[in-house]
């Protein structure tokens, strides 16, 4: 038996919890009361129970609940391990109750049910006078105890818990149970999770529960109602400003418990209860406002919307992820090392190689060296391009390939700025069984590529002149230039005069989906490709597009994007935070699904499919057959770099795609190095850009077709999860050390979408604001 205490205020409580455990029968073997770093408590019981079957711990962990518990797990004999808290008493036959279950082999664990004791009730008769307090509403009919919907922010057992017998989830940490062998399979409670002194944080219980049934999916977990205690309500817990904080703490927890276990299944309790519980007490507390109380829905609301708040706060400090249990909650660290058929196909973080900081985590202030290495070429060697940075590369990401076949990347160790040859053969050798695979054929049909341009010209220059080395035979480039008549156009100019595959196309509409849409309008390829002015594609990037278009079902082909430079400590966290790659599996994409390896971390974005982006590739690395490209309409001239919204016109377009019938393929074979940028101001500003394009990206889809509002309203839930959850695919990259001003950034940026497109809407010309865009050359103009 473990009761946890950690202040002299609860001092009458804590005796009568310890004693209320001393009478039961069976009497339980043990009793150890953990004190919360507190001397002078642990002194006083030690003076009170001297002589007494009680044991008097000192938590020798992280100070908080979890860390207390923790401290009684090596210390305690029993074959169950029960815990209750300082403030409840068990009622007569509860351990009896809690331990009858354990005659099934497979439960793991029990917990029971806790009735609050408000303030005065001394005694189940005084408990039944004893008036609820407005911030619990209940319904008031039916037996003693009554359940309310919010009483579990006091610590109780509440509306929609089972009321016999039955399998759950989790347990309540102020009544609960373990078999002691729980605890050597998967650990204790997570540190980082729980309550510390007053902070009415929560869940480490939750955590310890979904952590137990993943490790074993066959394990039980019950609960039992007749296993009762009476829980104690303080009266500062029955306040308006108890019911915010708590709630707002349960948000918190939760998010911190998303990011360690999942948000499917840190949530799925959750999910029922707000879909069933809460809308029902909703309307009867509706029909007693209408009565003139009006308090409890007062309460319903309030405490639902500070625990949304709660949660979202805490998805994005991405509070709890690094903290471990009793016995790491957290496994070793993986290769840096992405073959191809490795799962989800993704490149391994990159080394952070810098001091230790004051909190542990590690300093990013060396660049990272890119380059790359072909198996098939004799001798074998890495070519890495130049760092652009004070201090000298350490380490480098090298990708992989033989020939035109693109494997994966390795991280590797450099010195002198040379990749030494044992790590490199020691990196390379889970690549040495990859079986050969046939070339990339580039197809007999022509190209243009249309590269947009606002005021980089020498970025846009370099960025063509890559595009003309690939040497694919039947090319032309399109450089569109957003900003016509100004001193960057003539450099354009120029360059487009001494090539005759290159031509030069003025759009003077600012955007990037006008200038896209311009140079579709001029192509005379039966292929249109796009990039951006600030990448470089890689030598077999239009023949490894190009052959997917062998099939003639395919609409477009995406490729992987990979860093140009990984110099500054802005590029590295852009990229870790996953950047532009989307993997090295190819995949096919059609209305029915997607076809091709995923990985396990994919359910977040599978259950969005497919509004949902980090699946499809990205714009600045897309491939069109013209008359695809052209019955679309092109891209949305509303959105986009250049226009108020600033992004969502690459995955506007392909979800038109998607849910039109069409046919999307990644390839990782076509491969296009992005320059990403280099210090945080401008990182800033990207991730605002991202922001402010969410909503105005399905506002625009849905406004120009009704038809689709259901389906996206559908999915909206999970999409608020999947961006804003610490625990999502999306923001799992990021780590301890994303610096918290770009997750604002892009938090502003949400909050200024709807302004954004308003003001884009405002300001486009008539003539671009309906669809479709002038896309064939016929039209003239």
């Amino acid at each position: 038996m473990v009761i946890c205490a950690y202040t002299e205020r609860r001092w009458p409580e804590l005796l009568a919890a310890i004693e209320s455990t001393r009478t039961q029968r069976p009497a339980p073997g043990e009793i150890l009361v953990v004190i919360d770093h507190n001397p002078a408590l642990a002194d006083r019981l030690r003076a009170e129970e001297s002589g007494k079957t009680v044991t008097v711990l000192e938590n020798s962990r992280r100070r908080g609940l979890s860390g207390a518990r923790n401290t009684a797990l090596p210390v305690a004999c029993g074959e169950i391990v029960a815990f209750l808290d300082d403030d409840a008493a068990a009622e007569p036959g509860w351990l009896a109750a809690l331990v009858r279950p354990y005659e099934d082999e497979r439960v793991a664990a029990v917990g029971g049910a806790a009735t609050p004791e408000w303030p005065g009730a001394g005694d189940r008769a005084a408990a039944r006078r004893a008036g609820r307090p407005m911030t619990l509403p209940a319904d008031g009919r039916g037996p003693w105890p009554v359940r309310g919907e919010l009483d579990w922010v006091v610590g109780c057992t509440y509306l929609g818990q089972p009321s016999q017998l039955a399998e759950v989830r989790n347990l309540m940490g102020c009544n609960m149970s373990f078999r002691r062998a729980v605890f050597d399979q998967v650990g204790g409670f997570t540190e980082g999770v729980g309550r510390v002194g007053s902070v009415p944080l929560g869940c480490e219980e939750t955590e310890l529960c979904i952590r137990l049934r993943q490790h074993d999916p066959a394990a039980r977990i019950l609960f039992e109602p007749a296993a009762l205690v009476r829980h104690r309500v303080s009266a500062d817990r029955l306040t308006w400003r108890y019911l915010r904080r708590r709630s707002y703490a349960e948000g918190v927890s939760k998010a911190a418990v998303s990011t360690m276990v999942g948000a499917a299944d840190a949530l799925a309790t959750e999910r029922a209860y707000t879909a069933k519980i809460i809308p029902a007490a909703l309307v009867r507390e509706l029909g007693n406002a209408v009565r003139g109380r009006a308090g409890g829905l007062v309460a319903l609301v309030l405490s639902v919307l500070c625990a949304g708040i709660g949660y979202v706060r805490g998805s994005l400090r991405r509070r709890g992820a690094a903290d471990t249990a009793v016995a790491g909650t957290l496994g070793d660290g993986k290769a840096a090392v992405a073959p191809v058929g490795g799962a989800a196909g993704a490149a391994a973080p990159v080394a952070a190689t810098g001091p230790a900081t004051a909190d542990g985590s590690v300093a990013v202030d060396r660049p990272v060296a890119v380059g790359e290495v072909d198996l098939a070429a004799e001798p074998l060697e890495v070519r890495l391009a130049a760092v652009d940075a004070a201090r000298e590369a350490e380490s480098a990401r090298v990708l992989v390939r033989r020939g035109a076949v693109v494997l994966g990347e390795v991280d590797v160790p450099v010195r002198a700025g040379v990749v030494p040859d044992a790590e490199l053969s020691a990196a390379l050798a889970d690549f040495s069984a990859t079986p050969e695979s046939s070339a990339v054929k580039a197809n007999d049909v022509s190209v243009s590529v249309v590269i947009p341009s606002a005021g980089r010209p020498g970025a846009a220059i370099r960025c063509a002149r890559s595009v003309l080395a690939t040497e694919y035979p039947k090319l032309e480039v399109l450089l569109v230039d957003n900003r016509p008549d100004t001193s960057d156009s003539l450099a354009l100019r120029g360059f487009a005069e001494s090539d005759e595959r290159v031509r030069y196309v003025p759009e003077p509409v600012a955007g990037a989906s006008n200038a896209r849409n311009r140079g579709a309008a001029e192509a005379t390829g039966e292929i249109l490709a796009f990039t951006d002015d600030d990448a470089v594609v890689d030598a077999h990037w239009l023949a490894a597009l190009v052959d997917e278009f062998a099939d003639p079902e395919v609409d477009c082909v995406t490729g992987l994007v990979l860093p140009l430079a990984l110099d500054t400590s802005a590029q590295r966290l852009f990229e870790d935070w996953g950047g532009f790659g989307k993997g090295y599996q190819r995949r096919r994409l059609t209305a029915a699904g997607v076809t091709g390896e995923t990985g396990p971390d994919w359910a977040g974005r599978l259950a969005l499919y497919p509004f949902a982006a980090g699946m499809f590739g990205s714009g600045n690395s897309m491939a069109w057959r013209a008359g695809s490209f052209r019955a679309l309409g092109g891209c949305d001239p509303l959105l986009g770099p250049g226009t108020p919204t600033g992004s969502g016109e690459d995955l506007e377009l392909f979800v038109r795609l998607i849910r039109g019938g069409g046919v999307l393929v990644y390839t990782a074979q076509a491969v296009v190095r992005h320059e990403h940028r280099r210090d945080l101001d401008a990182l800033a500003r990207q991730m605002h850009s991202y922001g402010t394009g969410l909503f105005p990206m399905f506002a625009v889809y849905v406004a120009r077709r009704p038809r689709e509002l259901f389906a996206v309203a559908r999915r909206l839930p999970g999409g608020l999860r999947h961006m804003l959850a610490g625990g999502s695919e999306r923001n799992t990259g990021r780590g301890e050390d994303f610096p918290a001003e770009l997750a604002r950034a892009e938090r502003r940026g949400m909050v200024a979408g709807p302004v954004r497109l308003l003001r884009g809407v405002w300001r486009a010309p008539r003539r671009r604001l309906g669809l479709p865009e002038p896309m064939s050359v016929e039209n003239g103009r």
